[in-house]
């Protein structure tokens, strides 16, 4: 499944390299986000790590705060994303096909 060009309110689609292009120049230049991006929009979700790896991963991390008092918000999100990702079918894929878990169909 190739992924959707992703479109913002009153932004034209991206496409391949748009992201390098606007974040080289930035001050918080990410090369993971570079790679990922890359990587989504080239449809190609061979794992480096799991949906499934990832899932089980921000559930421990979630678990833990919670023995310890905490409510770890921003895992506890990661890991519906990655569970709805995994529902879609995209366990065995690359945590980057957590894209898919964007769209409600």
């Amino acid at each position: 499944m190739r992924p959707r060009p992703w479109r913002w309110p009153g932004a034209s689609a991206w496409t391949r390299g748009t992201s390098s292009r606007r974040s080289t120049a930035a001050p918080l230049d990410l090369p993971y986000l570079h790679l990922k991006s890359e990587a989504i929009l080239g449809g190609d979700f061979a794992p480096n790590f799991t949906v499934d790896g990832a899932l089980k991963d921000a559930r421990l991390i979630v678990a833990a705060g919670e023995a310890h008092g905490l409510q770890l918000d921003v895992a506890a999100a990661g890991a519906e994303r990655f569970s709805r990702a995994a529902g879609l079918g995209h366990g065995g894929e690359d945590m980057a096909a957590t894209y898919f878990a964007s769209f409600d169909t």
